[in-house]
């Protein structure tokens, strides 16, 4: 059988971040069944053409040097499938237009809530917000809800009302989730519950064997950004005081100024901010901790932060938000809180250090699953069986758009 041809799309953001990440180990998984064929654009791109300041806003609603790029991309090839992650904001609707006038299937893997959310998170100062997940944006523009600016949020609601109005939410052959909780959310936007398939991530690496030496320590490892929790656990750190422990904050983001006057000004020694530090170069601050938590307030899509923390043998606290807890049995691979709070967080890792004595089983039977539910092959079973489904392994290459 003919393997077939792949065109994966994918606009990257301002800095690398789990989408991209996930895009790479995606293209090569799939190239172990398909010919793949990335197109990559970035939002650094647009700002380095010599297009002056309105027309690269307005390359956001119709960005032509894509458009161009894409059509010799169909002409120089014939695909049998295209799969779309994400178009959002350098690579602009004209993707759609194209993809929607081709005969090949179509599959959109949705990273995000960008179908029902300006800022594609569902979160705004400090509470989970649905107001825009219907498709009108109005509410997002009032609060400025895309980088904090009237401007850039009406020029977001203008992209995404005619992504949705030529119909890129529903007309697609299908939309992949990456969790239960994700799916029902991007119901709610709009998409056919029927064209949504959940396909969990995966992690590549093979497990790090342990090498016995005590690990006391805790970690955060993510973005330093309101949602993702951080000050609570901060509080919650500081409500118990854990004596001959130190939390480890290991990432940066726009929160990391505050974090740091908060700490200090309340003189808690026992709290680290390592800032970014490579998966390479990770290895010391991972050998001292024996437990990891993800304090997210906002609705996680999936946690490819448990992923990598079962990777290295850690059970995980987890707060009971968006795709966080179908990750976790608890008291088996790690805890889940009851409330996305410091004073839940608090209780919950009172009862985790506690425990410290099943820390090594608990992070064995993550490491479990890593070679089970969220590997490569297991990832690649679901997705041959979706592209199967949609008849690519049995279709001829198609003649595409130009």
């Amino acid at each position: 059988m003919q393997r077939p041809r792949i065109l994966h799309i994918f606009s990257r953001y301002g800095e690398v971040g789990g989408e991209e990440i996930c895009f790479h180990a995606i293209t090569e998984a799939l190239s172990t069944i398909a010919d793949v064929t990335p197109f990559v654009y970035s939002t650094e791109e647009l700002f380095r053409s010599p297009h002056g300041p309105l027309t690269k806003m307005g390359y956001m609603l119709h960005n032509g040097d894509v458009e161009k790029k894409l059509r010799e991309c169909l002409r120089e090839n014939h695909y049998d499938a295209w799969i779309i992650h994400n178009t959002f904001p350098a690579m602009s609707p004209c993707v759609y237009e194209l993809a929607l006038h081709q005969p090949a299937p179509v599959i959109h893997y949705m990273h995000n809530y960008r179908s029902g959310c300006l800022n594609g998170v569902f979160y705004r100062n400090g509470a989970s917000c649905f107001s825009c997940q219907g498709g009108n944006y109005l509410p997002g523009v009032m609060r400025s809800c895309w980088r904090k600016n009237a401007t850039y949020s009406s020029l977001a609601a203008a992209v995404l009302y005619k992504t949705r109005h030529m119909g890129a939410w529903t007309r697609f052959s299908s939309y992949i989730a990456i969790s239960r909780r994700q799916r029902e959310l991007l119901i709610r936007t709009g998409i056919p519950e029927d064209k949504i398939r959940v396909i969990p991530h995966f992690i590549r690496q093979h497990p790090a064997p342990a090498d016995g030496s005590p690990r006391r320590d805790v970690l955060y490892a993510g973005r330093l950004t309101q949602e993702k929790g951080v000050l609570q656990l901060v509080q919650a750190w500081e409500l118990l005081s854990p004596p001959d422990r130190i939390l480890y904050l290991m990432g940066d983001g726009p929160l990391r100024g505050e974090l740091e006057r908060y700490i200090s000004s309340r003189h808690l020694e026992s709290i680290r901010l390592t800032g970014f530090i490579p998966h390479e170069e990770q290895g010391a601050v991972r050998a001292a901790c024996g437990l990891s938590v993800a304090p997210s307030l906002w609705e996680e899509t999936f946690g490819m932060v448990v992923l990598e923390s079962w990777l290295h043998g850690t059970p995980v606290i987890v707060t009971p938000n968006g795709g966080l807890p179908e990750l976790i049995t608890h008291g088996r691979n790690g805890w889940i809180a009851q409330k996305p709070s410091a004073e839940s967080l608090a209780e919950t890792l009172h009862t985790a250090l506690k425990q410290e004595e099943r820390w090594p089983s608990m992070g064995a039977h993550g490491q479990q699953l890593l070679s089970s539910t969220y590997s490569p092959a297991a990832w690649l079973r679901s997705m041959e069986a979706l592209l199967g489904e949609l008849r690519v392994f049995h279709s001829s290459s198609t003649p595409s758009a130009s």
